[in-house]
């Protein structure tokens, strides 16, 4: 049984190795066959190579000659001593030589002075065509064996003329004779009928053969068909390669046409053994290094199993994980994240969307090393406030995104206190006390079920997060079916945005300022509309926020503004009642370079004198650079301006900062009057903000003023101007100049 088994396993190896022997000459005689084929067609292509450059030869010398031939016309055949200077200018310093031969008169002119030519001579020159190239003759000067070209043309006095360029045929030899593989193989020069003109001077090369067609015949091996398509080949001007036996081995004749001369070739001749040696020395040292690279990879794959577990980490670490705060990226949390939601589908799961706002500031400001620092703090906080189950990853620039899973709601709430706590007021990089806060979108899946893809969370949670307003309140949004209608509308708004601007869709409307006794309108404020076709008004509310985050706020800033002023001048001309009118600047506005040379610009285009704009600034501003700010309100007083900061109070502002900008009016914030009545706290406070500001030399504005019971406390106050709808809602522009008109 063993024997019959170990003989199984012989004749399998055998025929194994029988297949791999078969295989390997296969192998062998394709290689060798592809081989061959690309050193015959490399040797036909420096064959053409060569053809081409002989050609050029050629062509040079007839471009050279009919120069010559063209100065030659223009004279006549007798003057001897112009031809002999001539012919002295044209002589290089190389070995050539030229003549000029008067064909009618049987005279030959050369540098050394001038011959007869013979009659005979005379005939064959006098029969060819107006340019060649002459087959190899011995010159009658030199006695050289020389190749000549020429050019016919007519003497001035009608005599037939011709130019003919001497070359010493050793030196066209020497110069395009090709050899191949070290002396092996040659080329010559023949015609078509076979005749050897030009032979290679090499010494290997064989210089006995006259007719390239007898060496051919004379071996019985060559093909009497192949022998007949390799002559008509020649005959017909094409170009080729074929294979014939001469001298007891096989040859490879590659053939081009010399296209300058009508009838000639260059033809190459390489042994075939030595074109298969260098086959077969090319294969050997492919085989070579085959074993070699075979023993290499076989080295690699030993070194790449010993390291492969620490290379699979590093790969998984790169694709898997941020570089700079070491957290998941949003590939991985996609994939650990779906997979937690589908194992556990009855958790109570939570995504939280967190955007650090105003990094891009930051950046700009403290430096993208201080970036880092604030991105890597940021990671901190949230791998220490999360859950051991949880899962945060950053997900782009200066967003980062939580997993949460909770028992009652009220922990998410919980969570993202934490997490706004660990940012405010941290040393970070060296800095102290330095202000940053994020804002948190939260969905949460039992608010919708169908949700359950993590991508489709994250969408949701970041729906949240943009719903967030500007500022320190409300940071942190639970996602609403609501807002989903709300990302439509917005993506409405900014479709049609630009259009309506240059349609003259947006117009502003004035609420006037009265005094606190409402007797006289002291002021006014303009505010943007837009109303579109048909009267439809679109709420200020739904529209502003938009073009704040897409920036398009600056253009209706400034359209807005300029019409105001516009408006103003023209009531100025007709010498109708003004009143100072509040514009209001965005905090995107106030961020652009050329925010003061901008409006100034506009204001002194339109003439307006100082005092009578007035430009409101948001309280958030002043979060922002103070001293920039400052310098910013310094240079519009200067220009004229009047500067208001609006909803002072709300949260942002300081009084130390206050005392330093030199605006000249504050407009309390509404909500102190709504909550007033709550607690009286709210009384406490504008009572002080108004005395400080008459200590500080600043007016006061309330706006929002409904009530009587509101107005008699700002009475009571010492508040000086009253905006609200308990005196007047804002006006379209033509009721409000009505008004002042009736005022005055």
């Amino acid at each position: 049984m063993k024997r019959r088994h170990l003989s199984v396993l012989l004749a399998a190896a055998v025929l194994s190795l029988a297949l791999l022997a078969a295989s390997m000459l296969l192998y062998i005689d394709h290689v060798n066959s592809s081989l061959w084929k690309q050193s015959a067609a490399s040797i036909l292509e420096l064959t053409s190579q060569g053809s081409n450059a002989l050609d050029t030869f050629i062509q040079k010398d007839y471009d050279t000659l009919q120069v010559f031939a063209s100065e030659m016309s223009e004279r006549p055949s007798d003057d001897q001593v112009w031809i002999q200077s001539n012919l002295a200018s044209f002589e290089s310093p190389l070995k050539d030589s030229y003549f000029c031969i008067d064909l009618t008169a049987n005279r030959v002119y050369h540098n050394g002075g001038t011959a007869d030519l013979s009659a005979e001579a005379a005939g064959q020159l006098a029969g060819m065509k107006d340019q060649g190239v002459l087959e190899p003759y011995n010159s009658a000067q030199s006695g050289v064996r020389s190749l000549g070209v020429y050019k016919r043309f007519t003497f001035g006095d009608g005599h037939s003329g011709l130019v003919l360029k001497q070359h010493r045929l050793e030196d066209v030899t020497d110069r395009f004779a090709l050899s191949f593989y070290n002396g092996s193989g040659f080329s010559y020069v023949v015609k078509n009928d076979g005749e050897v003109l030009i032979r290679s001077s090499n010494k290997n090369s064989n210089r006995t053969f006259k007719n390239l067609y007898d060496i051919i015949d004379l071996s019985g091996k060559n093909s009497e068909l192949a022998l007949t398509s390799f002559k008509e080949a020649m005959t017909d001007g094409q170009s080729g390669a074929a294979v014939f036996s001469y001298n007891k081995a096989q040859n490879l004749f590659c053939y081009v046409p010399i296209s300058s001369v009508e009838g000639w070739y260059l033809v190459s001749i390489i042994p075939n053994s030595v074109i298969l040696d260098q086959a077969s020395n090319i294969i050997n040292w492919t085989l070579l290094l085959c074993g070699l690279i075979t023993v290499l990879i076989l080295a690699i794959i030993l070194i790449y199993n010993r390291s492969s577990r620490e290379h699979r980490r590093e790969v998984r670490q790169i694709a898997y994980y941020d570089s700079l705060t070491g957290l998941p990226n949003f590939e991985k949390f996609k994939l650990d994240g779906g997979s937690q939601v589908a194992a556990d589908p009855g958790a109570r799961w939570s995504v939280l969307y967190i955007d650090l706002t105003g990094f891009k500031l930051v950046n700009d400001v403290m430096g993208f090393q201080f970036g880092d620092e604030v991105l890597r703090y940021l990671a901190s906080v949230l791998t220490r406030e999360k859950a051991e189950a949880d899962i945060v990853c950053r997900f782009s620039a200066d967003n980062f995104l939580m997993l949460h899973a909770y028992k009652e709601r009220a922990e998410v709430g919980a969570l993202c206190q934490r997490i706004i706590r660990g940012m405010n007021g941290q040393t970070i990089g060296g800095k102290q006390d330095v202000p940053l806060s994020v804002h948190i979108g939260i969905f949460c899946l039992e608010d919708d079920p169908a949700a359950s893809d993590i991508s489709l969370m994250v969408d949701r949670a970041h729906m949240a997060q943009k719903s967030i307003k500007n500022g320190r309140s409300n940071q942190y949004c639970q996602y609403d079916s609501g807002m989903r209608s709300e990302m439509l509308r917005r993506s409405e708004i900014e479709a049609v945005m630009e259009k309506a601007l240059a349609d003259g869709e947006f117009t502003f409307y004035i609420q006037p300022k009265y005094d606190v006794d409402g007797s006289r309108v002291v002021g006014a404020e303009a505010l943007a509309r837009w109303i579109q076709p048909g009267g439809k008004m679109v709420s200020p509310g739904e529209f502003i926020p938009v073009f704040e985050q897409n920036q398009f706020i600056l253009q209706l800033d400034e359209y807005i503004f300029t019409r105001v002023c516009e408006r103003l001048r023209n009531r100025l001309e007709q010498g109708l009642p003004v009143v100072t009118i509040s514009v209001n600047v965005s905090r995107v506005h106030v961020r652009q370079e050329d925010f003061v040379s901008t409006y100034q610009a506009i204001k002194d285009r339109c003439q307006i004198p100082d005092g009578l704009i007035e430009l409101e600034l948001t309280e958030s501003i002043f979060l922002e650079n103070l001293d920039r700010i400052g310098s910013i309100i310094r240079e519009l007083r200067a220009a004229g301006f009047g500067c208001s900061i609006d909803d002072f109070g709300s949260g942002y502002s300081s009084l130390n900062a206050l005392k330093g900008m030199p605006v000249n009016v504050i407009k309390l914030d509404r909500e102190f009057l709504l909550n007033e009545g709550d607690t009286g706290k709210g009384a406490v406070i504008v009572r002080s903000i108004i005395q400080m500001a008459k200590k500080l030399d600043i007016e006061t504005v309330a706006e929002g003023v409904e009530t009587p019971e509101q107005l008699a406390f700002l009475k009571d106050a010492g508040c000086d101007m009253i905006q609200g709808f308990i005196f007047s809602r804002p006006l379209p522009e033509p009721d409000f100049a009505r008004l002042l008109e009736e005022d005055a």
